[in-house]
This record gives structure tokens, C-alpha cells and sequence, in this order.
């Protein structure tokens, strides 16, 4: 915050708040809307009933990932990129422990899978948050969270503003990729994934150099 504790504290509640309810709208929209979120995304008829009981459960994943991002970025900023690290680590193995008990021990399928990405999350917000609590020694006061102020909402905007529009357009060009694949055929679908996991390996370096000029 440029030394500028007050709004350094403003912003975190402000942002963090204000990411949670967003996570929590779109959310909420996915539950009602899954099933005609997928007719839009041409997911093949096989498939439908799969991809509704998953999308649901990871629109309950994007509550916790908004408030996750938010504690990440917090964490990060404060020269603790290190322990976002750990904690991104810690995720994943809570997610691979997680799955590999769901479809070998149990018949819970996507479900269970959906239940072990929730709970990753969550563990890992609560790691987040005893270090935002323990290390960096910031308290997290619910009457600050909730008093939005158009000042600094617009500070924060005008940051990330770009680079969210970045990422927006980046996801939406996918999107309308996906949706032409899925019309083809589950094998085709199952291709894209293929690919977009690939993708992801490949601008991994780009992010983490992106991260690093940001801090």
C-alpha cells in the first residue's frame, strides 16, 4: 500500500469482501442455471448428467476460490510468495489424496470428486488465514469488510481492472472454443481437455514472471 496502512487495510477488507460476494453470485447463478449453461456449451447428451452434478459442486468451489484469491494475492504481496506456494501444494495433494479415496473406495464418482475440491479449498483458505492472522498480524473485521468505499474500490479497479479484462477475454474465446468442440463429440471434448491442461503448462512460466514483476 506504498506504506499507506490505512488503505492498505481498506483495500484488503474491501476487496475481500467484495470478491466473496462475486464468487457467491456466480455461484449461485451456476446452481440455478448449470443445466442451461451446459446446452449452451453443446456438452454431448451422454454426458449431461455427469457434467450437471460436477458443475454444481465446482460452483460451490468458485465461492471458496474468490475469497482463496483474494488471501493469496494478500499473502503474496507481503513478500510471502513462499508460503502461497506451500499452501497451493498442500491443495493439491488434499485434492489427489482426496480423488484417488473417492473412485477407488467408494461409488460417490463425480460427486466425491466435487466434495474433495471443495474441502482442498477450504483447507486451504484456513491456512491462508492463520497466516494472515499469525504472521501478518492482520485481523479481519466484518464492519470493515461490508463499508464499501467508492474511493477505493475505484484504486482497485483501475490496478486490476486491465488484467482482469485480460484474463476475462482469455476465458471467453475459450469458452466459445470449448463449445464448438463439444458439439463435435465427447472424443473431441475429451482432446480439448487435453490440450487446455497442456496450455496451462505452457504459460505457467509467463504467470509466475508476471507475478513476480507485480510484487
Amino acid at each position: 500500500g506504498a506504506k499507506d496502512h490505512v488503505l492498505a487495510r481498506k483495500v484488503i477488507h474491501q476487496s475481500l469482501f467484495l470478491n466473496a460476494l462475486l464468487g457467491f453470485v456466480c455461484g449461485a447463478l451456476i446452481l440455478w442455471h448449470g443445466k442451461y449453461l451446459l446446452y449452451l456449451l453443446k456438452i454431448p447428451q451422454e454426458l449431461l448428467k455427469d457434467s450437471e452434478i460436477y458443475l454444481h459442486m465446482l460452483a460451490i468451489c468458485l465461492f471458496f476460490d474468490a475469497i482463496g484469491i483474494v488471501l493469496a494475492a494478500i499473502v503474496r504481496v507481503y513478500n510471502m510468495a513462499y508460503w502461497v506456494m506451500l499452501i497451493g501444494f498442500l491443495m493439491d495433494i488434499v485434492v489427489i489424496c482426496g480423488n484417488y479415496y473417492v473412485l477407488h473406495h467408494t461409488k460417490s464418482e463425480l460427486f466425491g470428486v466435487g466434495l474433495s475440491n471443495i474441502f482442498a479449498r477450504i483447507v486451504a483458505i484456513v491456512a491462508l488465514l492463520v497466516i494472515l492472522f499469525y504472521k501478518l498480524k492482520i485481523h479481519l473485521k466484518i464492519k470493515e469488510m461490508i463499508k464499501l468505499e467508492k474511493e477505493v474500490l475505484k484504486k482497485v479497479l483501475n490496478i486490476g481492472g486491465f488484467s482482469a479484462g485480460e484474463n476475462l477475454l482469455w476465458i471467453v474465446q475459450y469458452t466459445i472454443a470449448f463449445a464448438f468442440v463439444a458439439s463435435l463429440g465427447e472424443a473431441s471434448l475429451s482432446v480439448q481437455t487435453i490440450y487446455f491442461q497442456i496450455s496451462m503448462l505452457i504459460m505457467l512460466i509467463g504467470q509466475a514472471t508476471s507475478i513476480a514483476n507485480e510484487i
